[in-house]
């Protein structure tokens, strides 16, 4: 599996955005997500969860990952893509990805 990381200047409106989903999820379902990610319950949704995680977790950047470990239910909070081999070590298994982050042209 490939793992594709986008900025903040990444137009989300473009196609190629959203083509990154398509090994993993048939194309009529990432048009599904494309038009359910623009409604307002959607996006109040989001402002929701990005409170929570500022609120409980101290959150302050992207990306913010909240991993549980299945073995024994503890759970620790990693900032930042390059730290998905310190989540790999923390759970105790191997990184079965590779990562490729990249940035798109400005919005226009």
């Amino acid at each position: 599996m490939q793992l594709e990381f986008y900025s903040s200047q990444t137009d989300y409106r473009r196609e190629e955005f959203w083509d990154c989903l398509v090994p993993m999820l048939a194309r009529e379902e990432v048009a599904r997500l494309r038009r359910v990610s623009q409604t307002e319950v959607h996006k109040e949704g989001v402002k929701s969860d990005v409170a929570h995680a500022v609120t409980t977790y101290g959150m302050f950047g992207a990306p913010w990952m909240v991993v549980q470990r299945p073995s024994d239910g503890a759970e620790d909070v990693f900032f930042g893509t390059d730290k998905l081999d310190s989540i790999a070590w923390w759970l105790g298994t191997l990184l079965p990805i590779s990562i490729r982050a990249f940035s798109m042209t400005p919005f226009a």
